[in-house]
């Protein structure tokens, strides 16, 4: 559904039988539903394209898949089953690890590192020679330039936001990024944290840890 504008097509096994002179003698119906709405299914994709870029699914990159596309890992209790589903705009691609009769894979198994590289093998071959293409925004969804810190849009300031690293070092990083929303939703005010510079979020809130 996320890849095909919240549209849900039922499976079917057998598309068409022709005979030997290329006469169709079954042709499969089409049996389609809508489960999400076509905003909805963009802005979820839109959230699942980080996890291959920079989430759990980050190696698919590291292993050469190249096109945009999106997906979610999933590890169940006790690393008995491991999964990734994923998708381009044309193709969707499950990959399960696990026991027919339900047992740990492995400790510490998770789908980052059981299926998330077999996922990238075969999506780097299956998807050879296709266009870098992405989903199209519907008409009822729009964008907006936002601070990361305060969700709302964003100033100069919040291009040299002081924040504090994992190491704990002060650093000078942009918080600016562009984010979806389903038309109305999007925000209208500006963000109060950052002056110029980020004088106002330094002395009455205190520094952001990321």
């Amino acid at each position: 559904a996320f890849a095909n504008s919240g549209v849900v097509r039922h499976p079917e096994l057998i598309r068409r039988i022709e005979d030997g002179s290329g006469a169709a003698l079954y042709i499969a119906s089409i049996h389609e539903e809508r489960a999400i709405s076509e905003a909805t299914a963009f802005i979820v994709s839109s959230m699942m394209a980080d996890v291959i870029n920079a989430g759990t699914a980050w190696q698919a990159r590291q292993l050469g898949f190249t096109l945009p596309a999106a997906g979610k890992t999933g590890t169940t209790n006790d690393y008995r089953d491991a999964w990734f589903v994923g998708f381009t705009p044309h193709l969707v691609t499950g990959v399960w690890v696990g026991y027919d009769n339900p047992q740990t894979i492995m400790r510490g198994g998770y789908a980052a590192e059981l299926a998330v590289p077999m996922w990238s093998r075969f999506m780097a071959q299956a998807t050879k020679g296709d266009e870098p293409d992405w989903l199209q925004a519907p008409g009822t969804v729009t964008s907006a330039t936002v601070c990361r810190l305060s969700g709302k849009l964003a100033t100069d300031g919040c291009n040299h936001a002081e924040v504090v690293d994992r190491n704990g070092n002060l650093t000078v990083r942009s918080q600016v990024y562009t984010e979806y929303f389903v038309r109305g939703t999007e925000p209208v005010d500006f963000c109060p944290l950052h002056g110029v510079g980020g004088g106002f979020w330094n002395a009455k809130i205190g520094r952001a840890h990321v």
